[in-house]
């Protein structure tokens, strides 16, 4: 199953945003009303993006869907599905490795208590695991706990949204980030407009 937050373009943290950074109003004005569809299993959610790393949103969506269907969809069947199998399904080595380095770190105390941890001690945590990077950890703020504060410049649609949204199409990274500053407390909520400004609604699931 999934969750799902919305958000309106005349809502009141968009009409904040818009207040804020008066260049974003084409985006939520283009975009208007917007349903952000998430997981309400962490372990599905980590399991997604980590099959996300790498490939586009399209075959990270096919490769999720084929995993299911072959019922490995929790922490105890990854860990008991055999490296073959895992491989014939269409999974790296790499994406098998981080995979299951989070099954075994599902039975752990910090695991247990992942919806009440505070953001900082769960990015530790999980940056702690193989394969787990900053791009991983943000899309699971986003996409679980719907942090609304979250933005990473680590993604390319993002970056190539933000881009074209501020005709500047030579920004640099830094200059995003430093950008994103200034949505706060609600970068979360202009990274899912900007994807759905890219991508469409729901572009994540």
């Amino acid at each position: 199953m999934s969750k799902v937050r919305t958000y309106q373009a005349e809502g009141p943290e968009v009409t904040q945003l818009k207040q804020q950074d008066q260049a974003l109003i084409p985006l939520f004005d283009t975009v208007g009303d917007l349903q952000v569809v998430g997981f309400d299993d962490p372990f599905h959610c980590l399991m997604f993006f980590i099959l996300n790393q790498q490939i586009s949103l399209k075959a990270a969506k096919t490769l999720y869907e084929r995993v299911l269907a072959h019922d490995i969809d929790t922490p105890d069947r990854v860990i008991a599905t055999p490296e073959d199998t895992l491989k014939a399904l269409g999974l790296s080595k790499a994406k098998r490795t981080t995979m299951r380095s989070v099954a075994h770190a599902a039975a752990t105390t910090w695991y247990t208590r992942i919806d009440t941890l505070r953001r900082e001690d769960l990015e530790k945590a999980l940056l702690a695991l193989p394969g787990i990077g900053p791009w991983t950890v943000a899309m699971f703020l986003m996409f679980y706990r719907f942090d609304e504060d979250v933005f990473t410049v680590g993604d390319l649609g993002l970056r190539h949204a933000l881009a074209t949204v501020l005709n500047s199409p030579n920004m640099s990274q830094k200059a995003m980030l430093l950008r994103s500053k200034q949505w706060a407390p609600y970068r979360s909520i202009v990274a899912h407009y900007l994807w759905a400004f890219r991508e469409g609604p729901n572009s994540h699931l």
